[in-house]
Formats: structure tokens, sequence, C-alpha cells
């Protein structure tokens, strides 16, 4: 299974929907952490049916059996690591980050890259 977390602020954008399409083609997962000023529910009717869409709010994330998730501030992008929290406690075999937006997110750790070298300075 793969798995794609995001967080959100707003109802589902465009770019999520086409997220939701293409996990629904793998049965895939997408799991959403709210916040205090996001939306109540995260429910799209364009969204496809065979891909699960998990929503967090943020009264279910401080319920979860993570207690992370009741130390970490609200209104915070933090909140994102309950939802990957969550999308480990479902078992997927890979996950992805998106933007708020719904953008893939580029590589955080650059100098990982296999195409770079350390030198030892001289």
């Amino acid at each position: 299974m793969f798995a794609a977390v995001i967080t959100t602020i707003q109802e589902p954008t465009g770019a999520v929907v086409k997220l939701v399409r293409k996990l629904a083609d793998c049965g895939g997962l997408l799991v959403v952490a709210g916040d205090k000023k996001g939306p109540a529910h995260f429910r799209n009717r364009h969204f496809a049916e065979s891909c699960r869409v998990d929503f967090l709010s943020l009264t279910d994330q401080q319920a979860s059996e993570f207690e992370l998730a009741r130390k970490l501030p609200v209104n915070s992008y933090s909140r994102k690591n309950v939802a990957y929290l969550h999308a480990i406690a479902a078992g997927p075999t890979t996950t992805t980050r998106r933007s708020i937006h719904g953008s893939f997110v580029p590589n955080p750790w650059p100098l990982l890259d296999p195409s770079i070298r350390q030198t030892d300075g001289g």
C-alpha cells in the first residue's frame, strides 16, 4: 500500500482530488491532518470512492494513541507528524509528503544525493 500525508486548513483543492484519484489507482491511503482553523471534515464529491481518506481532526489527533499529538502546538505544521504516525500504523509500504497546496515537496536532503561525493576538504 502507498500512503500520502498532507496537512491542511482548507477544503480539498483540485490538486488533492487528483492525488486521491492517483491513490485510488494503486489502492492507496491519504491521511490528512487537520487543525483548529481547518474544516470539520475532509470530503469532496469528486474523490475516488476506492481511495481511503483518513481525516484526523484536531480532536481525533488529541484522542489518538500517539502521545505526541497532545504535546504538539495547535495551529502548527508540526501536526503533520501525527498523520505520519497514523499512516505508518496503517502499514503502508511507501509514504510521500505533499505541500499544503497539493504539489510534491522537493527533496529536502540534496546532500544525500548519491551523485554528490564527500571530500576530505583537501
